[in-house]
């Protein structure tokens, strides 16, 4: 059986919809900058405060000044925002389980996570949702 191809589970948007700072991680500020905020990132997640944990996982997504791109603790810390509401992070587990970055690729999970996306309220995650199951059913078919 072909592998199934990756491509219709790429992200739809490469920026966060809801907060300008979500950025930090793939923007300009570098340095002592970067590091004050990353150490302001780990003070919140310590709280269980989702941006915390969101923006961390941005940092390790990314992988720049110092923070090691990792894309298993990205994906583990994007859970954790998730777990606490944030509709952003559940979108991009989801695209990670599509993906195969961070995780074991698996369209199931992929479908899962888009759809608690879609239903924190991200506006694009329920296509991403509907792209995963159609994916699904397709490997379901070639086996057959």
């Amino acid at each position: 059986m072909p592998p199934i191809s990756n491509e219709p589970l790429k992200p739809l948007h490469l920026r966060s919809q809801r907060r300008a700072n979500r950025d930090i991680c793939i923007s300009g500020l570098s340095g002592e900058k970067f590091m004050a905020r990353i150490k302001e990132f780990e003070r919140l997640a310590e709280k269980g405060d989702p941006s915390g944990f969101f923006n961390l996982a941005m940092c390790y997504a990314t992988g720049r000044e110092g923070v090691p791109l990792n894309d298993e603790k990205a994906i583990s810390l994007f859970k954790s925002a998730a777990e606490l509401g944030d509709a952003d992070a559940a979108y991009y587990v989801g695209i990670g389980y599509g993906s195969g970055k961070g995780v074991d690729q698996d369209f199931r999970k992929a479908e899962e996570w888009f759809t608690k996306a879609s239903i924190l309220g991200h506006a694009t995650a329920h296509i991403d949702s509907e792209r995963a199951k159609s994916l699904i059913e397709s490997s379901l078919n070639e086996r057959n």
